[in-house]
């Protein structure tokens, strides 16, 4: 091995499908390659490093592949692998080890990616405490009143709730903290609100869903901007309507004013679809529900922000005659959390498993629709 010698990696950067990311193993611990670099040049897609071997020597480099159904496959390789390089970033597959389940989850047992943000490594800990709780919730409910979920267009959240573990590992091998975060936040986006889904239909005693005439099979079709109700649930000789991330016609995310120029406007945008929406009764129109719930899964460094403009789009457009925000953690801003409740809405924090918070808001959920 010549003194001073240097192999080059090259990583594929895209938004999750295609893209190439590379690790290397220091105990425990996976640290992103860059940390060993002497160079970095980007080009397009592409990232290249120049690393000496001295500093990766003896070490295992892993490299995570997301193709293009979002799935992944794992490659742990020797650092030598990478000498006799013809092209940068070649590497000698014969000396690697690819995981035979494409994505092997028992063999990251006893190991962690390096986090550098204390808000992702928080996020991280309680997805790991509180998201298979609620998933066993959520299955529970299905397999009690007897629905199957459909997640259309939702394949990453659909690998996470079979596997939350799993789920992590594929976000995590994502580059950085900030592309870490926006992974994480629409797998626990979306399961979270189904769980609170489950609290409502709890607090409601609903004890069946009605099967739609077109049905073949009681489901849930959870997809984004569909106008109809996802579900409709009785108790006793009342029903109620549940409606998933809905919005009240086609291309109601484009501002009336731009609806001319809808195929090359990109300004006009604006928050129209409300977490939940339940309604008592039959199902109708999507106008002047009883329940408006909009749930923040992410810590409030994430979304507190647009928070006030979004709940008021959304009473403008529904005229919901309640609205509730909630939340799995607190607000760290009181004067928020005064600005809300001074526009009607009723702020529920910490609602996350075996918190006191979850009665909190099923005792409004019955007060409001009971």
């Amino acid at each position: 091995m010549v003194s001073g010698q240097t192999i080059k990696i090259k990583e594929i950067w895209r938004d999750g499908s295609g893209s190439e990311y590379y690790y290397v193993r220091e105990g425990d611990v996976l640290r992103r390659i860059e940390h060993y670099s002497v160079s970095k040049r980007r080009e397009d897609n592409y990232v290249e490093y120049e690393i000496p071997l001295e500093k990766i020597k003896g070490k295992t480099i892993y490299i995570f592949t997301f193709s293009s159904l979002r799935n992944i496959c794992v490659a742990e390789c020797p650092a030598e692998a990478f000498l006799h390089q013809r092209r940068p970033g070649d590497y000698d597959l014969k000396q690697c080890k690819v995981q035979e389940k494409c994505l092997d989850v028992d063999a990251f047992r006893g190991m962690r990616f390096e986090i550098g943000d204390p808000l992702l490594e928080r996020l991280v800990a309680d997805v790991r405490k509180y998201y298979v709780a609620m998933l066993e919730e959520i299955n529970s409910c299905s397999t009690s009143l007897g629905f199957k979920i459909i997640l259309y267009h939702a394949k990453v959240v659909e690998n996470f709730m079979k596997d939350v573990e799993a789920g992590l590992i594929r976000c995590l091998a994502m580059p950085t903290d900030s592309s870490r975060l926006k992974c994480l936040n629409v797998p626990t986006a979306w399961i979270y609100q189904l769980w609170v889904m489950t609290l409502i239909s709890k607090s409601l005693g609903i004890r069946e869903f009605l099967k739609h005439k077109d049905q073949s099979e009681l489901v849930w079709e959870m997809r984004q901007g569909y106008p109809h109700p996802v579900a409709v649930g009785r108790a006793g000789s009342e029903c109620y309507a549940f409606y998933f991330e809905p919005q009240p016609y086609a291309i109601a995310h484009i501002d009336p004013k731009y609806l001319s120029q809808t195929i090359k406007a990109v300004v006009g945008k604006r928050h129209i679809r409300p977490d939940i929406v339940v309604s008592r009764g039959s199902p109708r129109l999507l106008k002047s529900p009883d329940l408006l719930v909009e749930c923040k899964a992410m810590p409030f460094e994430q979304w507190s922000e647009n928070t006030i403009s979004q709940l008021e789009m959304y009473r403008k457009l529904y005229n919901p005659k309640n609205m509730v925000l909630v939340l799995f953690y607190k607000i760290g801003d009181p004067f928020l959390k005064k600005a809300l409740e001074s526009k009607r809405v009723i702020v529920v924090e910490n609602v996350r498993p075996g918190d006191p918070a979850v009665r909190t808001f099923q005792q409004i959920v019955q007060k409001v629709l009971g």
